[in-house]
């Protein structure tokens, strides 16, 4: 049985509003504590290593390396850790027949319709939410899309 289950709410992002809003954009917004100058990539409020609840964020420079990866039929994730970020967190893999154990940021592929083989695209171009890995690129090559 498939049932599509709609929910509207709304989540007050408060002080890590710029990590939000980078997420939304496609881009990885750490949190820098003002106090110690650690940087946390999931951002946080509080700084996991003095524990001061005052903030600064910064963005990263998107290149990532792949920590693990899980290939199913229907997508690609990896654990990944950013370069210049303390710890570890998951991406979707834009280009999943790619082997690379590194890569950057990049847009998402377009979406696909169920009738599509996985990681097939079509011509629709609506974004898929999340950050995506585009594996052996660097910012400089044209396959990092620059999202």
């Amino acid at each position: 049985m498939k049932v599509r289950l709609v929910l509207d709410y709304s989540i007050n992002e408060g002080v890590l509003q710029p990590y939000f809003d980078g997420l939304r954009a496609g881009k990885a917004i750490a949190s820098r504590c003002d106090h110690c100058k650690h940087v946390a990539f999931p951002a946080r409020s509080t700084c996991a290593i003095c524990h001061a609840d005052t903030v600064s964020f910064q963005p990263l420079s998107g290149r990532a390396t792949v920590v693990h990866r899980s290939d199913g039929p229907a997508a690609s994730h990896a654990l990944v850790r950013f370069e210049g970020a303390d710890t570890q967190t998951t991406v979707a893999i834009s280009n999943p027949q790619s082997t690379e154990p590194s890569g950057t940021l990049c847009k998402p592929p377009a979406n696909q319709s169920e009738d599509e083989p996985p990681n097939k695209t079509n011509n629709e171009t609506a974004h898929r939410p999340g950050l995506w890995l585009c594996l052996g690129t660097s910012p400089l090559t044209k396959e990092s899309n620059d999202v």
